[in-house]
């Protein structure tokens, strides 16, 4: 594995946030690094902000990756998308109109855990104390099915996709809403921000696909064609960018994949009041999970388009 960060390889989390450390370091005058929180292993939760003559009433769009361990691609490609916003000219507009808050590893804990022990893991690392995880031994919460909203609403007969009270499971959404430190991180520094986010976007992998709330049931908000049009133009946009390679299936998760509830995008929208709130599945290539390193560019570019336009038709409506 590099020693150094570059997109021709997936890295561990100690290069990607000593890369974070140099960035923040060179660039003081449009990269901050926040340390948002701190994990059940030791491992800071670490966030970086980009954004040009920043302030209070500026708006925010906050960008979130690696919620799932073995997601690699997210890290990896959101890693990209961060090096694009501070460097690349063409992306001025962007940092002068928002400000970024970029999570390339929302679940430190579980990605190293992946890099180190079992590649296909998917949770965090938390051991909770409820009686059935002390029986079984069971480690790791799923991130995506522990935020509070509409958290547990789960049926006898659901399918365990959607979230499930059994700790063995993949997805098993904790003893509470807001368990665990990595989403009590993402939704303190949200809420400590009041009104400052006008977007969300989550990158998780795979399925090419481009969902908008809600996901907790088949159910849509009320300016669901606004949301599903700018879906549109965003996957219009990652198509071109991938050279007609990756073409984007655009709506909610009830109507292309699956409910899932306590998700991210879903708390977004429904309590942090967040109007633009996008959830990406990046490419498999017929490998999943295990996407080779060289469609790390590749994708990066494509998240880089998205950004763009969502940055860019933001701003026309604002």
């Amino acid at each position: 594995m590099s020693s150094f960060m570059d997109w021709t390889h997936y890295h561990r989390i100690e290069v990607i946030y000593a890369w974070m450390d140099r960035l923040a370091a060179e660039h003081r005058n449009i990269v901050k690094l926040h340390k948002i929180g701190r994990t059940v292993e030791g491992r800071d939760i670490l966030l970086i902000k980009i954004g040009v003559n920043t302030s209070p009433k500026k708006p925010g769009i906050f960008i979130e990756g690696g919620i799932h361990a073995r997601e690699w691609i997210s890290p990896a490609s959101v890693t990209y998308l961060i090096n694009e916003l501070v460097l690349n000219p063409n992306l001025r507009d962007a940092i002068e109109n928002f400000d970024f808050f970029v999570l390339p590893i929302l679940n430190p804990d579980g990605y190293a855990y992946t890099h180190t022990t079992d590649r296909m893991w998917r949770k965090n690392r938390a051991q909770d104390s409820a009686l059935l995880t002390t029986l079984t031994n069971c480690r790791g919460v799923d991130l995506n099915r522990n935020f509070g909203y509409k958290w547990g609403k789960v049926g006898l007969l659901e399918n365990p996709q959607h979230g499930t009270s059994l700790p063995c499971l993949e997805t098993y959404m904790g003893d509470s809403a807001f368990s665990e430190r990595e989403t009590q991180a993402v939704r303190n520094f949200i809420l400590a921000h009041p009104r400052k986010f006008i977007g969300y976007v989550a990158f998780h992998s795979f399925g090419t696909k481009l969902m908008y709330p809600w996901s907790y049931a088949n159910v849509k908000t009320h300016d669901w064609k606004e949301l599903h049009n700018l879906a549109v133009h965003l996957a219009e946009g990652m198509f071109e960018a991938s050279r007609g390679e990756d073409r984007y299936e655009v709506g909610t998760a009830g109507t292309i994949q699956y409910t899932a509830t306590g998700g991210s995008d879903d708390w977004a929208r429904g309590v942090a009041d967040i109007k633009y709130v996008y959830l990406v599945e990046l490419p498999g290539k017929g490998q999943g999970f295990l996407l080779p390193r060289q469609w790390i560019q590749h994708v990066g570019n494509t998240n880089v388009e998205l950004i763009r336009r969502l940055s860019t038709a933001i701003a026309n409506k604002l």
